[in-house]
């Protein structure tokens, strides 16, 4: 009976379980995707998918579209683990 979809909650992507694209995730600026907490992780079906910290961040949805030419679809992911998937995409190692 803790199923989230069964009491109306939307289910929040864990980032450490997805498997993020870095030929489209890259396409954004760090600087851009960790202001805005995004991470665009996908291509699928016509759509380059966004988690978001917050999906109704539209003006950050609209900072993030000018980088593609695809329509982007707002996914809703748990805040603490799409920053380390941010940090861990952008990290730079260091010698």
């Amino acid at each position: 009976m803790n199923d989230p979809t069964a009491i109306g909650q939307p289910v929040l992507l864990n980032m450490d379980d997805v498997r993020v694209d870095p030929v489209v995730a890259l396409k954004t600026p760090a600087a851009v995707s960790t202001r805005r907490e995004m991470l665009p992780f996908i291509r699928w079906q016509g759509a380059i998918h966004v988690a978001c910290a917050n999906i109704g961040d539209v003006g950050g949805l609209a900072a993030l579209q000018r980088f593609y030419d695809l329509p982007l679809k707002a996914e809703a992911a748990e805040p603490q683990s799409l920053k380390r998937a941010i940090s861990r995409l952008y990290s730079v190692s260091k010698p």
